[in-house]
C-alpha cells in the first residue's frame, strides 16, 4: 500500500473519531489487529483482535468518560510501511479532565489497520485519569 493510500485511510479513520462515530472508526480495524496501548495505567497493554480492543479499551473508555473528543491530525512520518500521526484527545469525567497529545503509529494493509502503537504526551496524567476505573469496569 502506498504512503498516500495509507494517509487517505487514516484521514477517513480520524474523521470518524472526530465526529464521535465509533462504529465507522472500528470498521477500519482488521479482525486480527494488534493494538499496543502505551502507559502504565489500567488500560495500558497489548490488545489482540478487533473485539478485544473494542470491548476492553474503546467500550471501557466510552463508559467511563462523560466526554471523549478527538481534534486535529498532523502527519509526522509516512511511508509504505506505516504512518505516524499526532492528534489531541480530550477526556472528561465529572469535574476531572485530561488532554493528551497522542502519537499513533499505524501499519495499514489493504485499507485496514492491522497494527497500531499509541503513546500520550503526558502519559502520567492520562494514567492517573483512568486509574479510578474500578475492577468491575476493567
Amino acid at each position: 500500500m502506498s504512503a498516500s493510500s495509507s494517509i487517505q485511510t487514516l484521514n477517513e479513520y480520524n474523521d470518524a473519531w472526530k465526529r464521535g462515530d465509533l462504529e465507522a472508526g472500528a470498521n477500519f480495524y482488521a479482525e486480527d489487529i494488534v493494538v499496543h496501548m502505551g502507559g502504565l495505567g489500567p488500560l495500558s497493554r497489548d490488545y489482540r483482535g478487533r473485539d478485544d480492543f473494542l470491548q476492553n479499551w474503546v467500550a471501557k473508555v466510552e463508559a467511563y468518560t462523560d466526554s471523549w473528543d478527538v481534534e486535529g491530525q498532523e502527519v509526522l512520518i509516512s511511508g509504505d510501511e506505516g504512518v505516524s500521526i499526532a492528534v489531541n484527545v480530550h477526556w472528561s469525567r465529572g469535574d476531572r479532565k485530561v488532554t493528551a497529545r497522542r502519537i499513533g503509529v499505524y501499519r495499514i494493509v489493504d485499507g485496514k489497520i492491522v497494527e497500531s502503537w499509541y503513546v500520550d504526551s503526558d502519559g502520567a496524567a492520562v494514567d492517573a485519569f483512568f486509574d479510578e476505573i474500578t475492577p468491575g469496569e476493567r
